[in-house]
């Protein structure tokens, strides 16, 4: 996930957590925490059964592809949302893992949408705050 992320945003693999290798499940809310401070949610659809109708997000635009491996596993790689009149589709572009094998099945499609990071008061955006608060954590000293 960490490498197809830095992938997208062009960042080096070094700039994005390990989402996933965390121990539970809330990989997806660090994530999610991750990406806010930067302007960015990601918005994912299962695509395991059918693909979603989405003529107007437009044709050829940067995902996150997750599936199954040939490897057996769960695995995330880039591809771009390809959309005709007709049907809907990814086009793999890179794969993070070394084997380039991308994926043996299709299980979901992420995309990264903007989004506004100013306070429901109306005042300055604090990242460590919004932090805070989207944790549940206090915002008392």
């Amino acid at each position: 996930m960490a490498a197809a992320v830095a992938s997208v945003l062009e960042l080096s693999l070094s700039e994005v957590p390990h989402f996933v290798a965390h121990d539970g499940d809330d990989w997806w809310d660090r994530l999610q925490m991750w990406l806010r401070p930067r302007g960015l949610c990601l918005l994912q659809f299962d695509v395991s059964e059918a693909w979603p109708d989405m003529a107007s997000l437009g044709d050829d635009i940067p995902c996150l592809v997750g599936g199954i491996s040939p490897r057996g596993l769960s695995h995330c790689v880039v591809g771009r949302w390809r959309q005709s009149a007709e049907k809907a589709w990814v086009e793999y572009w890179h794969d993070p893992h070394p084997s380039g094998a991308f994926l043996t099945s299709v299980q979901d499609v992420s995309f990264f949408v903007g989004v506004t990071l100013a306070s429901k008061d109306g005042g300055r955006y604090d990242e460590a705050t919004e932090a805070r608060r989207l944790v549940g954590e206090s915002q008392d000293p």
